[in-house]
């Protein structure tokens, strides 16, 4: 093989993310073993079975995801590898991870994790490049392989984020919910609803009326000099110009309302109000 198709071959992988697809080979060298005629002349070595990388490119994760699409046209990034394509948290893993239907024959492959599903009807989400499993589907598939701790801090990191609404994973947990590790999302999912906060302030205002029995009041307005402004606090022993709040995951975890309730403490701080906060998963 002259140098200059091999400068040609090199070019095409750098423009598919380190990876020269199968069929440009065949096409360039005009041959139908051009895969393995590559390999044997050892300038190039395989990424993923039959997809090729410069033999002294270093074989990463990242090379392995980008290699997906020519290993497996119908396979999808999942798990750890859809996460990390969403800039959602997850721990370090080293290996691609994918997704295929239950049919297929792949399997795992060094530094490639397989994950044959019967529910394999999704709709991929793509940049032309990769494609991979949304959002909330990849949060309901990585359940069965974190602990409890790391998928609320999964599901934090994607709420906060607006990738995925609590509601939307309960939903896309449906179909797999006999799967390992479900359970425990679904009751991790339902700290996530308007009506938990409600519980979180009751359970608050009983705490308190055990320390303190008398002057405690729930539900209390605070008004500024001239009724400009008002707070309802959730539990307060206005004696002590003291409140209590219950903040729930629903309205008490994005960056923008954790923000909202600064602004508010800061309020009633200059009002002489101590407010102490309890948040639900922090």
């Amino acid at each position: 093989m002259s140098r200059a198709t091999d400068r040609r071959l090199v070019a095409l992988a750098r423009k598919g993310g380190g990876v020269l697809e199968p069929a440009e080979a065949v096409k360039i060298l005009e041959r139908p073993d051009a895969v393995e005629h590559l390999i044997a002349g050892g300038l190039w070595q395989e990424a993923l079975p039959g997809v090729l990388v410069p033999a002294a490119s270093v074989v990463t994760r990242e090379v392995r995801e980008n290699s997906v699409r020519w290993w497996d046209d119908k396979a999808m990034l999942s798990h750890f590898s859809a996460a990390r394509r969403e800039g959602i948290w997850v721990p370090d893993n080293d290996d691609a991870w994918v997704t295929v239907d239950i049919t297929s024959t792949k399997r795992d492959v060094k530094g490639l994790r397989v994950i044959r599903s019967r529910a394999f009807d999704i709709t991929p989400r793509t940049d032309g490049r990769h494609r991979w499993v949304p959002p909330d589907r990849t949060i309901v598939d990585l359940a069965s392989f974190l602990t409890r701790n790391q998928l609320d801090a999964v599901m934090l990191n994607a709420i906060r984020q607006k990738k995925a609404s609590a509601a939307q994973v309960r939903a896309a947990a449906q179909p797999v919910r006999t799967r390992p590790g479900i359970s425990q999302l679904l009751e991790l999912a339902e700290l996530w609803t308007p009506e938990r906060e409600t519980v979180l302030e009751g359970r608050l205002h009983e705490d308190v009326l055990s320390v303190v029995p008398c002057g405690v009041q729930r539900q209390l307005s605070i008004e500024s000099p001239g009724r400009r402004r008002t707070a309802r606090v959730d539990v307060a022993i206005p004696e002590l110009r003291l409140i209590f709040e219950a903040d729930g995951l629903y309205y008490h975890s994005t960056d923008a309302q954790i923000a909202a309730d600064q602004l508010r403490d800061r309020w009633l701080a200059a009002m002489g109000w101590q407010t102490i906060r309890f948040r639900e998963g922090f």
